[in-house]
């Protein structure tokens, strides 16, 4: 038996000056969207990254994993288009934009 589909036909939204209520403004959903853990991070704890090492400040060792972490799965995503999907031009594109190799 397959469930019923609901449609929704109409939405009320009403303002509220119920201040207490958590704001969320674009910029926030749309880093927490992208990568939830650093979104959360800099926008929702509102950590940002120090100075740089040459400015008196300490390496961010877990930002830099996290961005080193992020172009293996880059990678990985460019050999899947390559290997299994037979796309290698789609895959020597993105990855000339992303590496620039």
């Amino acid at each position: 038996m397959t469930p019923k589909r609901l449609r929704i036909e109409s939405v009320s939204v009403e303002l509220t000056t119920d201040e207490s209520l958590p704001a969320y403004d674009n910029t926030k959903l749309v880093a927490i969207n992208t990568c939830p853990t650093w979104g959360i991070v800099r926008y929702g704890m509102h950590k940002t990254m120090s100075l740089p090492a040459s400015q008196g400040g300490t390496r961010q060792m877990a930002l830099e994993c996290g961005s080193a972490a992020h172009d293996f799965f880059a990678a990985v995503r460019l050999w899947q288009l390559r290997t299994y999907q037979k796309r290698a031009d789609l895959a020597d594109f993105q990855g000339k934009r992303l590496f620039g190799v």
